[in-house]
């Protein structure tokens, strides 16, 4: 599972992110709904960062490689550091 900027003013980020997701991973996962998937997007987003979770470690190296923090962008864990 990996924090994920995911942007806060217009979705567009966002969108993008989640349309990736479904074209290269398949479904959302909902084990909830009995519904197994690669990939879970968390449903709350803090200062624009989500929680992504990725059923494999190489999954998540896709995603981090395709969708990496922008440059300028600080995790808010950054400042009380």
């Amino acid at each position: 599972m990996i924090d994920v900027y995911t942007g806060c003013e217009d979705g567009v980020r966002e969108l993008q992110i989640m349309r990736w997701c479904h074209d290269e991973l398949g479904d959302q996962s909902s084990p909830r709904h009995g519904r197994i998937g690669r990939w879970h997007r968390g449903s709350v987003t803090l200062y624009g960062w989500t929680w992504f979770g990725f059923a494999t470690e190489a999954d998540m190296q896709l995603f981090q490689a395709t969708w990496p923090t922008p440059p300028g962008i600080a995790h808010p864990d950054a400042a009380r550091q």
